[in-house]
């Protein structure tokens, strides 16, 4: 028997339902294992940064030059390949290759940008 991914329930997010992303946000703002780390600070900034919604995008996309679109696809494909990886490494950390047994330090968390190509 496979052993289930850390974090996994037995009724995962998709089965309960849409998740408001306000709502989400709002509970991990109120998480002090979050709030009071320099990591989860930053990580709760980079979550509620930027989100998008299809119709910001929808809007977005429309007004992005031609001249650039391949150049802005390529680097927002970037971003969600590495948020992928951000996830699968939450979800189940010895399936990410590195090494998983210490703790990221608050210093390199925070100077990880998460605008910057990688």
């Amino acid at each position: 028997m496979s052993k289930p991914l850390r974090g996994a329930e037995e009724n995962p997010p998709e089965s309960r339902g849409p998740t408001n992303h306000e709502t989400t946000l709002a509970a991990l703002r109120d998480d002090p294992t979050l709030h009071f780390t320099d990591a989860g600070r930053v990580l709760l900034r980079w979550l509620t940064t930027r989100p998008v919604s299809e119709d910001d995008w929808a809007d977005l996309a429309d007004g992005v030059p031609s001249h650039t679109a391949t150049l802005v696809a390529d680097l927002a494909r970037r971003h969600a390949a590495n948020w992928t990886r951000f996830a699968e490494r939450l979800e189940n950390p010895a399936a990410i290759p590195g090494d998983h047994t210490e703790k990221a330090t608050s210093s390199a968390f925070l100077a990880a940008s998460p605008t910057e190509p990688r």
